[in-house]
């Protein structure tokens, strides 16, 4: 489980996901939680800003599960 907050200021919020990765958002002024696959894959191990990856003006979010079963 990986919790993310936004800033007071944040009007809008965006989140791409990878398959089989779940989020509960019930106010972006609460922040969110994201939960990997399966207990034990270290999601959130590793997060950090990518820039605007897909170029809709707004920055992405990598967030890393360095234990996860791409073939699951």
């Amino acid at each position: 489980t990986y919790d993310i907050y936004s800033h007071a200021s944040a009007s809008t919020a965006k989140l791409w996901l990878a398959q089989n990765l779940t989020v509960s958002l019930p106010s972006i002024a609460q922040g969110f939680v994201m939960n990997g696959e399966s207990a034990g894959d270290e999601s959130g191990y590793s997060a950090s800003s990518a820039g605007d990856v897909n170029g809709d003006g707004l920055d992405d979010l990598i967030v890393g599960a360095y234990q996860a079963d791409p073939n699951s």
